[in-house]
């Protein structure tokens, strides 16, 4: 080193690991730089020429390192250990849950602002959240906060969920204080960052808090207001985020309820909506997976066999075939989905295959090793450009963005336990047997049909027929008589209904009688 500038030499380099540093580099700085010791400084105006070999440190090579770029579903598999359910101690899984990598990394994606993920009932979406905040904490490094329906639920989702995946994963532990105060039931204080979990019930939870990331869990479940000073939970809680601009995160899931209810309308209003396409493991196509083509058998109710829908015969009798027993349908798993493009039925371990986009080798025994081979790729894809998710994101870059997950390509859901849902409606016509095969299973919300008739427009639905007399030219295809017993005699109807499928229908004819011999006259000798 010399007056004018300093000149790290290293004529005879020693020997570093990579641990180390690395190799030594020769560099020259100018000698009145702030970071060189006036003790060198002296020695350089004095000898004129010094050699001087200096390295970082420990503390600071691990302060100054960068992290190597990942997405959640990448990070995921490496970094997350599941803490709770069958898979509980071992790694995040992707290739059993191919379809929550998308999800997890358009919530990455920098110019989305606001994520809706309307799911069925248990299909791993949570957990996925869970791996976005995973992944938050080691590359946003900024607040985030869980907001649940009630308080015992938050509480429990924090001891079994949130602090188990920090405190078991090597990469986030290391974010930890060691200090007991900061690890509680509704605060995980890091060394670089809060995690917050609040409930809908307490707008205090949110207040007073800067916050990047917004998880909102379960919305249907959340109260519509929060007392008589403020608004509903999740208005006041995405404000929380404001300071963050465009950089903020608002993640909403929930399972739906209602037509009018607050993630439908979320959904519907994103500038992208995603849907999941599978891949026959056969014919290699690519669809989505609709309830209509899980088909399962019937039973004949004279034999009790059970027997393929493709072979009951065309005039077959109303009642000769019928729907197997839900329990007997989901212990014997007796669904399968059919393959919209080729003669293919799946199972259920097929359709995991069809949702990883896995297909067969032609002419390969579907058991044989190495029988796989890389296909086109399951994938979300938007609804009206059909691009891939993230081909979509990178051209159109929205603020927002949707995904609709329902029940059939779930690993967790069987065929059988979907259409086993749909059978117990079909079977007792109960309305909440309906809803919930909709809403659980279908991920789709429940509309409520309701219309109130004023009195002329009642009026308007009468014709001028007398008691008694069917509507002619052809309009009538059948009479049904119908008949409410009481505790002393009976209140019947006799109603006339149209052809085709819409079956218009005219009452004909309607009383109370008290015996069965006054019914049958009715029913048998009456013009």
């Amino acid at each position: 080193m010399n007056n004018s500038q300093s000149k790290i030499q290293n004529p005879r380099p020693p020997r570093l690991s990579e641990s180390d540093g690395g190799q030594v580099k020769s560099i020259t700085v100018p000698v009145n730089s702030p970071f060189i010791p006036e003790s060198l400084k002296a020695r350089i105006r004095t000898e004129g020429n010094v050699i001087h070999v200096t390295q970082f440190s420990k503390a600071e090579r691990q302060v100054m390192r960068t992290k190597p770029w990942m997405w959640p579903s990448e990070w995921a598999p490496k970094n997350r250990v599941m803490t709770i359910g069958p898979f509980a101690g071992r790694p995040w899984q992707s290739h059993i849950t191919p379809y929550l990598d998308g999800p997890m990394d358009a919530m990455a994606f920098p110019s989305i602002q606001e994520f809706t993920w309307l799911k069925c009932v248990q299909g791993g979406g949570s957990d996925a959240v869970n791996n976005f905040v995973g992944w938050s904490i080691e590359y946003l490094g900024a607040p985030v906060m869980y907001m649940y329906p009630d308080i015992n639920t938050s509480r429990e989702n924090t001891q079994d969920r949130l602090i188990p995946m920090i405190e078991q994963s090597k990469t986030l532990s290391k974010y930890l204080t060691g200090m007991d105060d900061d690890v509680t039931k509704f605060r995980i204080k890091l060394i670089h960052m809060p995690i917050y979990v609040g409930w809908a019930t307490s707008p205090a939870r949110t207040a007073n808090k800067p916050l990047r990331v917004m998880v909102f869990d379960e919305t249907e479940l959340y109260p519509d207001v929060v007392g008589k000073k403020h608004a509903d939970a999740i208005t006041e809680a995405e404000k929380r985020t404001t300071t963050y601009g465009d950089s903020r995160k608002h993640i909403y899931l929930s399972v739906p309820t209602l037509d009018t209810g607050f993630i439908v309308k979320k959904f519907k209003s994103a500038q992208a909506i995603f849907d999941y396409h599978v891949v026959c493991p056969d014919c290699g196509q690519e669809q989505i997976m609709v309830f209509k083509n899980i088909k399962w058998p019937r039973i004949h109710a004279g034999t009790g066999e059970l027997t393929d829908p493709a072979d009951i015969p065309e005039d077959a009798k109303r009642g000769e075939y019928l729907h197997p027993d839900p329990d007997r349908m989901k212990a014997g798993k007796l669904a399968w989905y059919e393959c919209e493009h080729c003669p293919s039925r799946w199972d259920d371990r097929k359709r995991n295959r069809a949702a990883a986009g896995a297909k067969r080798r032609a002419g390969s025994a579907e058991r044989t090793p190495g029988a796989m081979r890389s296909a086109p790729c399951a994938s979300w894809r938007e609804r009206s450009s059909g691009l891939e998710l993230m081909e979509h994101l990178k051209k159109y870059r929205p603020i927002s963005a949707s995904c609709h997950m329902p029940a059939w390509f779930s690993w967790f859901v069987s065929n059988s336990n979907s259409a086993a849902a749909w059978i117990k409606y079909v079977t007792t016509k109960d309305k909440n047997a309906l809803k919930d095969f909709l809403t659980k299973f279908a991920a789709e919300p429940w509309t409520i049909y309701e219309s109130k008739r004023e009195f002329d427009a009642v009026l308007k639905l009468c014709d001028d027929r007398p008691q008694g007399v069917v509507p002619g030219d052809n309009q009538t295809a059948i009479l049904l008589m119908f008949i409410d017993t009481q505790d002393v005699g009976f209140w019947y109807e006799v109603r006339a209904f149209g052809h085709g499928l819409t079956e218009d229908s005219w009452q004909v004819r309607f009383g109370y009688v008290e015996s069965f011999a006054a019914l049958e006259k009715i029913l048998l000798h009456s013009e």
